[in-house]
């Protein structure tokens, strides 16, 4: 709950800044979800659900102790690390799995909270945008999909401790019926991997792997090459990284 709210109010801040003042200070006003329309996300932890069906192997009291951790964790608004630690001994003290499953869950409500607040205000917001962190520890796949733009119909579709996020995509003033505001262009947002080809080859290289980064200097292999898109009938979309051997293949 403490992440679906965390969205609401981030995304609020984030389209007005996008928009920008209107003519005499106009202001657009963005619509919020009730906050029952909202206890649906942790769903997610329902009986039958891809997520319940994963922490089920560990037991059925370990899966309960693990819900119990995730519900409070997000309840409290608890960082996932912390919610981890929580998770950790009924994992069997898999520090590792527990992180993961925390921190992908926590984001996955924060994002879908995101894309209702979206579709909430679809008078306002047209669509979102794909944003990475892109540094060096983002991987090839999120360094590929920065700046894409998607639907607003569109679920976030990242991988296991995806740090990246959502912008939305906010109609000009222009386009609301305005005229005469400066700077109501939309905000460019260079694509990913523009941005990878401006950075030093030893970052590429350690972003790659010795073997795509070899095929990508030699021009066989573009960055959105790496990029496999899977869409399971349970968990959604998800994306991940091809293989070479796949890449050079097709």
């Amino acid at each position: 709950r403490a992440a679906v709210l965390a969205a609401q109010a981030d995304q609020a801040r984030m389209a007005s800044t996008v928009m920008g003042p209107g003519p005499g200070g106009l202001t657009a006003t963005f619509n919020r979800l009730p906050v029952e329309a909202l206890a649906d996300l942790v769903g997610v932890l329902a009986d039958g659900s891809p997520l319940a069906d994963l922490l089920a192997a560990y037991g059925r009291v370990a899966s309960e102790g693990l819900r119990s951790a995730l519900i409070n964790g997000l309840a409290q608004g608890l960082h996932p690390t912390e919610i981890a630690r929580n998770m950790r001994a009924a994992m069997d003290g898999d520090a590792v799995r527990a992180l993961t499953v925390a921190r992908t869950e926590v984001l996955r409500a924060y994002r879908e909270s995101s894309r209702r607040f979206f579709g909430a205000n679809a008078d306002l917001v047209g669509g979102w945008i794909w944003w990475s962190a892109r540094d060096e520890r983002t991987c090839a796949v999120c360094w590929a999909m920065h700046g894409s733009r998607h639907s607003l119909d569109e679920p976030f579709g990242g991988h296991p401790n995806c740090r990246c996020t959502m912008l939305p995509i906010t109609k000009t003033w222009g386009e609301l019926g305005f005229r005469g505001v400066p700077n109501d262009g939309r905000i460019a947002v260079p694509d990913g991997p523009t941005l990878f080809a401006r950075l030093a080859p030893e970052t590429q290289r350690a972003i790659l792997g010795a073997g795509k980064y070899a095929a990508y200097r030699a021009g066989d292999l573009d960055l959105a090459d790496v990029v496999k898109t899977t869409r399971d009938p349970r968990w959604g979309i998800t994306r991940s990284e091809r293989s070479l051997r796949d890449i050079l293949a097709t």
